[in-house]
Formats: C-alpha cells, sequence, structure tokens
C-alpha cells in the first residue's frame, strides 16, 4: 500500500480521537502514520508493511497508555461516576451561612461524585463552620443536616 494511505488514514484516525476518547484511535493513527513514514523511506510489501502497523500501534497504545493513563486513575479517586447513594452519609464543613430552604457552600472530606466543594441546600439555619452531612444528592445541590455536637 501507498505510504499517502497510511498517513491519510491515520490521521483521520487521530481527528476521530476528539470524537471517541479512549486511546485506541490516537494510538492507530500513530501506528499508522508511522508505518506511512516508513514506507516513504523504504519499499516494503504489504505484509511486512501489516507487521510495522499491528508493532507501531501496540508500541503506540502502550506510551499513551502508560502516559496518559494514570489521569484516568486520577478521575475515579475523585469519585467521578460515583453513584449519588454513595455520597449519603459523607460529612463537611459549611463554608458559608445556609439559611432553611436556601443554599449555601460546604467543602467535604473526601470528593464526592468530582468535586469536594458543593453548593449544599438545608432544612436547618447553618452557619460557617458548622458540621454537615449529606442525606441526598439532588441535581447540583448536595442536600445536608448538621452533626449532632457530642458533649
Amino acid at each position: 500500500m501507498s505510504w499517502e494511505y497510511w498517513i491519510i488514514i491515520g490521521l483521520v484516525l487521530v481527528v476521530a480521537e476528539i470524537a471517541l476518547p479512549g486511546f485506541l484511535f490516537l494510538a492507530l493513527g500513530s501506528g499508522f502514520v508511522l508505518t506511512g513514514l516508513m514506507t516513504m523511506v523504504a519499499t516494503m510489501p504489504l505484509t511486512l508493511q501489516l507487521g510495522i502497523a499491528t508493532v507501531a500501534t501496540a508500541i503506540s497504545f502502550a506510551l499513551y497508555y502508560r502516559l496518559l493513563g494514570r489521569r484516568s486513575k486520577d478521575v475515579v479517586d475523585q469519585g467521578v461516576g460515583q453513584a449519588q447513594e454513595e455520597a449519603v452519609g459523607v460529612r463537611g464543613v459549611m463554608l458559608s451561612p445556609c439559611a432553611p430552604h436556601d443554599e449555601g457552600w460546604a467543602r467535604f472530606e473526601r470528593a464526592v461524585i468530582g468535586d469536594r466543594q458543593w453548593r449544599v441546600r438545608c432544612d436547618l439555619p447553618l452557619q460557617e463552620g458548622d458540621e454537615i452531612e449529606i442525606v441526598e444528592i439532588t441535581g447540583n445541590s448536595a442536600i445536608v443536616k448538621p452533626i449532632a455536637k457530642e458533649r
């Protein structure tokens, strides 16, 4: 196959990665572009080109996964994709006052669905610094209740 085809198909796959992220199209595209560049330098049979494309794609995938795959782990550690039920009971501290049926801001002890700081709503008045606990997640807000202070 001509080197131009390898490069064009590779570039199309790299652009497809924008619409469908996940390293697969990026690795395939990189492998195909590398194969096109090698085929441009030296003429070789199609079977050798396919072998080079396979090896180059595997190496590209391993490199991308190693370099960029760690970010995916960080996203999981932040609670992205976490079920709303898992947020119930997470404790935090009020960052701003909250009047009943109004909104305030709070920071939680761990990430709740991707962030530690959330807009919260409450049924009882809360002051800045009050310790709270999530009762429910509704839309973009957490419904919270105060934690009874131990004596």
